[in-house]
């Protein structure tokens, strides 16, 4: 009788796959479950967590069953994705205030402040007042001449070509 219970120790079960159960749970200790009982325990809708899965590159089957590990990383890794654009968005924006505060980088609109108050306006004031600066010298017989024909070219080529530059610099 003793070697009847013998035999029996030493004979093993076979391992028998885990099987969905009802609720779509499986008996095996690794926490597994169809993608409808994980939909039902995570409050969420089927499709959801079938998208989830399958951006995740996990095949997605009816009656499949899914392991705790793979739902995790197919629901999470779109969290971590997102930590991650923002470290790197907050890294940049660092970066920028630190370049900002060491004078390497300037805003456009002190940018554009500083160049018309260096050149444009300073540029203007000379066209304008150049009929009137030029005109005896080119014309010393009929200086009203000569100033008219200045302020034309002046308001007709050269403030175009000078507003010209300055819209493509904005843009």
């Amino acid at each position: 009788m003793n070697a009847k219970k013998n035999n029996r120790a030493k004979t093993k079960k076979p391992a028998r796959k885990a099987k969905a159960r009802a609720g779509g749970w499986s008996k095996a200790l690794r926490l597994e479950a169809t993608l409808n009982a994980w939909a039902g325990q995570l409050r969420m809708e089927p499709r959801t967590v079938e998208k989830k899965l399958a951006l995740a590159a996990i095949e997605v089957l009816p009656g499949k069953l899914y392991t705790a590990a793979q739902v995790i990383a197919a629901l999470m890794g779109d969290k971590y994705h997102e930590e991650v654009r923002n470290l790197k968005a907050d890294a940049d924006r660092k970066e920028r205030e630190e370049k900002e505060a060491k004078g390497l980088l300037v805003k456009m609109p002190d940018v554009e402040a500083m160049l018309s108050e260096l050149f444009v306006v300073p540029f203007l004031t000379m066209l304008n007042s150049l009929g009137t600066t030029l005109d005896t010298r080119c014309n010393p017989t009929d200086p009203e001449l000569a100033r008219q024909a200045i302020q034309d070219h002046v308001e007709r080529t050269m403030k175009p070509q000078l507003l010209s530059a300055l819209s493509k610099l904005k843009s």
